[in-house]
């Protein structure tokens, strides 16, 4: 599961504290409900949860990662929120991540790649961290279209 919080919250394995006004979190629980891991991400929230078949997990969310091992954000993102996609281990600890303006929504697909799916406002989205260059929604200074728009990405 992933989430975000504001100030302290109790869980079973202690006390948790939001090291802002808003704090990303993402836990693996049990079947029996206690908490398996729980791992904080420092980004202001985190919104969708991909489970891989090797046990670790997928995340996106929005922020700025504090997480260990993640990489610092962009400079520059043209007034737009940062969103980031991550990868933490079977244990919660961090694999990957990446800033891009790509949508959050993802699921697995029946081949096995990865679907990155939604809408996009504005003039262009960034997807170079993910080899994908830069995705265009046309419109005009006055107007903004928004455009939909899916990428099949694999996981290697």
């Amino acid at each position: 599961m992933a989430g975000y919080f504001g100030g302290t919250i109790d869980t079973a394995g202690g006390a948790i504290t939001a090291a802002d006004q808003s704090d990303a979190f993402a836990a693996a629980l049990n079947p029996d409900g206690t908490i398996r891991w729980l791992t904080l991400l420092g980004a202001d929230e985190a919104s969708t949860v991909v489970p891989l078949a090797d046990g670790n997990v997928l995340l996106g969310g929005r922020g700025e990662l504090t997480l260990a091992g993640s990489q610092p954000p962009p400079a520059d993102t043209q007034g737009q929120s940062r969103l980031f996609f991550l990868e933490l281990d079977g244990a919660g600890r961090h694999v990957w991540s990446a800033y891009s303006g790509l949508p959050l929504e993802m699921q697995l697909g029946s081949d096995g790649a990865l679907y990155v799916h939604g809408s996009i406002d504005g003039y262009h989205v960034d997807a170079t961290p993910f080899h994908g260059g830069t995705l265009m929604s046309y419109g005009s200074p006055a107007l903004t279209y928004e455009s939909g728009v899916v990428v099949k990405m694999l996981i290697r």
